[in-house]
């Protein structure tokens, strides 16, 4: 069988040729060189009157000086000097001897080239220039291609992670006649896979070094942990915080949003931590009292990956100030608030944490329980019995908690009652006879509005009225005009007034006394 020979194309070739006589006393005359295809020979050695190193040598000036022959011990050799493509073929050594038979040897070279390159493609069938591949969602599949071009014979192509060749990858297949492919397929992306580095190999003999590419993969990865810092705790309504939420494991950078409810809430800012494993979002946020048992919440998605979103949230416990409100009760509302009456007031709280106080204030100062003056407080109810006109004013009341005091709408209580003699008032008129005195008859009344009687009691004891025609109105007094004409109009007039609550219990009572006493 031929003896098989490599050479690397624009390298040495060399064929083997035995060149040993059969018998000792026996030498070699003639060494002739073909190449199976062509008629005459290619090379050849004349020794028939020397030895090899003073043997005539020739060679076909087709392969100019590339071709010379060597022997060494028992072995010759054919060399040829930057090997071709055409080169490649089936060679016949024939040696002559000076007495044994002539010998013929066959030698196969192989010419190869080895690969001129590769190309990475991704699943599109576009060249991957830049080393990374993707980047491609987690989870999912890809499909590359390594294609080796040039190379005789046909190079094998096969895909390495790190220094291990994917066993159930195949060693390619022809594309043309002057490309291999070989497709790589992963078919469910881990988390592992980011930068994972892949290796397309071509090569076509053990001479050369293999020509190599490497692409590393680059990933969408979804968030793994999304985390509110933390302990969720009740905030103050009114005060400024800052929440922060922590993202780890997305890639890159994920949209992180936070909720109130469904209501999307702003003013935020990220921080990226340099290894892009983490992100922070930090949500500046100022409760009110209606965000009480509401859901916050920080949600992450990587929006390229469908459902990637995770989130994380706390109910709301929200603590304030007091809201109070005061009222009056039903029993007063339907009721005249007049004197005598038992007037009931409401103190409404709305607390987070609950009150640990309820206070109540008249016109600013502190209202105390005070049953012997009448007044009960009870908790959230105050009740003043028995009211006088001393009890109206401003009434507020004040609910406390740790947050602070929280002071209600103030409710102004009007307490009616029927007309009093005003106090220090004149009393005391002098008069002469003939001589016209005007009395006036001051009242507190409420309403204010009231009608007069006017009525004179004599010294003997008689009462006559004072005629309507003698009576007038100013400024809200009622003015009597009064005459005395005779020694008996001496003595005291009296007042009496009527509002809608009722009439005057005591007349007010006014002495006419002559001029000069």
């Amino acid at each position: 069988p031929p003896v098989l020979s490599e050479s690397i194309m624009g390298t040495v070739g060399r064929l083997p040729c035995n060149v040993t006589p059969p018998i000792y006393e026996d030498r070699v005359a003639l060494v002739i060189w073909y190449k199976v295809g062509l008629k005459t020979p290619i090379y050849s050695v004349d020794t028939r009157d020397s030895n090899f190193a003073q043997g005539t040598h020739w060679s076909d000036e087709n392969y100019r000086e590339r071709l010379s022959f060597h022997v060494e011990g028992r072995a010759g050799t054919l060399t040829i000097k930057s090997t071709t493509e055409e080169d490649t073929g089936e060679y016949r050594c024939r040696v002559d001897f000076q007495k044994s038979p002539t010998r013929n040897s066959k030698v196969n070279l192989t010419v190869i080239i080895p690969p001129e390159s590769v190309l990475i493609l991704d699943s599109k069938g576009i060249t991957i220039e830049d080393r990374t591949l993707g980047p491609y969602n987690e989870g999912s599949g890809i499909n590359i291609t390594c294609v080796a071009i040039g190379g005789r014979p046909q190079p094998r192509v096969t895909w390495l992670h790190g220094n291990t060749v994917y066993k159930d990858a195949s060693v390619g297949h022809a594309l043309s006649e002057r490309r291999v492919g070989n497709v790589l397929s992963l078919q469910r992306l881990e988390r592992r896979n980011l930068h994972m580095q892949l290796t397309c190999r071509a090569e076509n003999n053990n001479l050369t070094t293999p020509i190599i590419s490497s692409v590393v993969l680059d990933m969408n990865l979804r968030p793994l942990i999304v985390k509110l810092q933390g302990e969720n705790r009740p905030l103050s309504a009114g005060n400024s915080y800052q929440l922060s939420c922590v993202v780890i494991g997305a890639r890159p950078a994920p949209t992180i949003t936070w909720w109130k409810g469904s209501t999307p809430m702003k003013n935020t800012h990220e921080i990226a931590n340099p290894d892009g494993n983490m992100t922070t979002s930090v949500l500046t946020f100022t409760p009110t009292i209606d965000d009480r048992g509401k859901f916050l919440s920080c949600r992450a998605e990587q929006s390229m990956i469908p459902e990637s979103g995770m989130e994380d949230g706390w109910k709301l416990d929200i603590y304030h100030i007091p809201v109070v409100s005061l009222e009056l009760g039903t029993n007063s509302l339907n009721s005249t608030l007049r004197e005598g009456i038992d007037v009931f007031f409401e103190c409404n709280i709305k607390s987070n944490p609950w009150i640990y106080k309820v206070s109540w204030r008249h016109n600013g100062e502190i209202l105390s329980n005070n049953p012997a003056a009448g007044i009960a407080v009870s908790n959230q109810s105050l009740v003043l019995q028995n009211a006088s006109r001393a009890r109206s004013g401003i009434y507020t009341c004040v609910g406390s908690n740790r947050e602070g005091d929280g002071e209600s709408n103030p409710v102004q209580l009007d307490i009616r009652f029927a007309p009093v003699c005003r106090p220090r008032q004149r009393i005391s008129y002098s008069s002469g006879r003939h001589e016209t005195v005007k009395v006036a008859c001051e009242i507190d009344a409420n309403p204010a509005e009231a009608s007069y009687v006017w009525k004179f009691n004599a010294t003997q004891g008689e009462t006559v009225d004072i005629p309507a025609s003698q009576v007038a109105v100013d400024r809200g007094r009622s003015i009597a005009h009064y005459t005395p004409m005779t020694e008996n109009d001496y003595g005291t007039l009296l007042c009496w007034a009527t509002n809608e609550i009722g009439d005057q219990s005591e007349p007010c009572v006014y002495t006419i006394v002559p001029a000069g006493e």
